[in-house]
């Protein structure tokens, strides 16, 4: 009674270290799935798929709900109106789009350090002189019908043009324009001093989401002009769209698997080794079997155990059936093998064996039989 309860008591604390040892390796599997979760890469700025402050979605969904598909890529389309939120174009791709805009194409660029803006850049650079939070339009082009006035956020962090002859100036502030509208060939340049009016941050303040929506939601397709891969845009893996937190239940079912592979594969004790049978081929093992008679002194009956293994394994060989007559089979292993018809015969047609050293002369010719049919096959 006494030996069984130690027993029980020895198998419940076995049982209470193996729990503890799962749970242990549960919180590790949580927080390393937390840890690669967090590690993610954080969202491009004012990229279409990017719902942080800086990000530019909510302007792509206002579009879309106005019948403008939004798409980012390097180079527009014919039919499109193009955005430029941030420069990272190269010379030839530029010099496609000025192309593309002389033929009558829309561009609308929102980085005002860009070569392609429609005029030039004046009065001190933005975020180092306060200028007015709030402008009024001041000019009569249609791409500000219904704005009575933008909302730029505090602290005046936006570029202004100065006025020319040959475009149109609005939103003027003390220095210069906010807004210029020129003309290129067959096609017009909207130059805005920030991108921040497109942002999630600032898209639904005052008028902001009007005049985006009076310059690019003309029911036309907007190309976002963009080099570098955003996320969603077909340039990066599977991992690299994935939501954080569907991220984070992958990661926890991989390493789900792999512990329950462990705990699958787990043996208790040692590896117990078992020996292995020794390989003899057969022909050894007939050969043993020779040797046994003979020393028992019937080399005759040895002889035929010989031969009659031979038979047997060149008619498996070429094919033939056990059963073939044996003159047969000499035949046809003439014919295949080109071996001599008295070599053959000797080694597969029982005969008298005389003595020891005729049981040896034979076990070498069937040997040599035996090499040379196998080599064939």
């Amino acid at each position: 009674m006494t030996v069984a309860l130690v027993a029980q008591q020895q198998g419940a604390r076995r049982r209470w270290r193996l729990s503890w040892r799962w749970v242990l390796a549960l919180i590790l599997a949580l927080l390393f799935g937390f840890v690669v979760s967090t590690s993610s890469r954080p969202p491009e700025p004012l990229a279409i798929t990017s719902a942080s402050p800086d990000g530019t979605k909510a302007m792509a969904r206002l579009l879309e709900r106005f019948g403008a598909p939004v798409r980012a890529a390097a180079t527009p389309r014919d039919g499109d109106v193009a955005l430029l939120l941030a420069d990272d174009l190269d010379q030839s791709e530029r010099a496609a789009i000025v192309r593309w805009v002389r033929s009558g194409g829309t561009l609308v660029v929102a980085d005002p350090t860009s070569p392609l803006v429609g005029a030039d850049v004046t009065g001190a650079p933005a975020g180092t002189r306060p200028r007015p939070r709030l402008l009024v339009p001041g000019c009569d082009d249609a791409g500000v019908a219904g704005v009575a006035h933008l909302d730029l956020g505090p602290g005046g962090r936006y570029d202004v043009f100065a006025s020319s002859t040959t475009g149109t100036s609005c939103f003027v502030a003390d220095d210069g324009a906010f807004m210029d509208v020129s003309r290129y060939g067959l096609g017009t340049v909207v130059s805005l001093g920030s991108p921040a009016l497109f942002t999630n941050a600032r898209l639904d303040a005052a008028d902001n989401s009007v005049l985006v929506e009076r310059l690019l939601g003309s029911g036309r397709a907007v190309t976002v002009l963009r080099t570098e891969q955003l996320p969603g845009t077909g340039g990066q893996g599977l991992l690299d769209v994935m939501d954080p937190r569907v991220r984070f239940g992958a990661w926890q079912v991989v390493v789900a698997a792999v512990l329950l592979a462990l705990w699958r594969g787990r043996r208790f004790g040692p590896v117990v080794e078992e020996p292995l049978p020794a390989e003899v081929p057969g022909s050894r093992l007939v050969r043993a079997v020779g040797d046994l008679l003979r020393l028992s002194g019937d080399s005759s009956a040895a002889a035929r155990t010989l031969r009659g293994d031979l038979r047997r394994e060149v008619a498996d060989v070429v094919g033939a059936p056990i059963a073939l007559p044996v003159e047969d089979l000499v035949a046809l292993l003439v014919a295949r093998t080109g071996l001599p018809v008295e070599q053959l015969r000797d080694a597969l047609v029982d005969s008298l064996v005389d003595g020891d050293d005729e049981l040896v002369r034979l076990a070498r010719t069937i040997e040599e039989v035996h090499r040379e049919v196998t080599h064939v096959r």
